[in-house]
């Protein structure tokens, strides 16, 4: 594959991925904060919702995974190709920056045992 392919199927995917993530966007998010389904984990007390996030993606990886083993006319679930897989996982490395960047903006720090506080109270 040519530079010039590579970049063809890059602005594919990166197209894709976007018109995706948008519609998903419109049925999971509000119209106040986008990242707010992904935020629920938190909301529960269960994890930080960049964790949760990376939950997600292992998730997406074990099927892609699996379909290029076992070739994707196998999969059980025939709607949801590799190509759908990996729109997802772009999308969710994706909605993990936006979960980073608004985390930064809020001045909170994330610390592993998935609570958030606010890094000038512990300053």
């Amino acid at each position: 594959m040519t530079p010039t392919e590579y970049k063809a199927v890059h602005d594919d995917m990166c197209n894709r991925a976007s018109k995706l993530t948008m519609r998903k966007n419109h049925d999971y998010g509000s119209d106040v904060d986008s990242l707010a389904n992904l935020r629920a984990c938190e909301d529960l007390g269960i994890c930080t919702a960049e964790t949760g996030v990376l939950v997600r993606l292992c998730d997406k990886f074990r099927r892609l995974i699996k379909m290029n083993a076992i070739g994707e006319a196998a999969s059980q679930v025939p709607d949801e190709t590799m190509l759908d897989t990996e729109l997802d996982i772009m999308n969710y490395v994706t909605l993990f920056e936006a979960l980073r960047r608004a985390r930064a903006a809020q001045k909170t720090e994330v610390h592993d045992e998935g609570l958030a506080t606010r890094a000038a109270e512990e300053n």
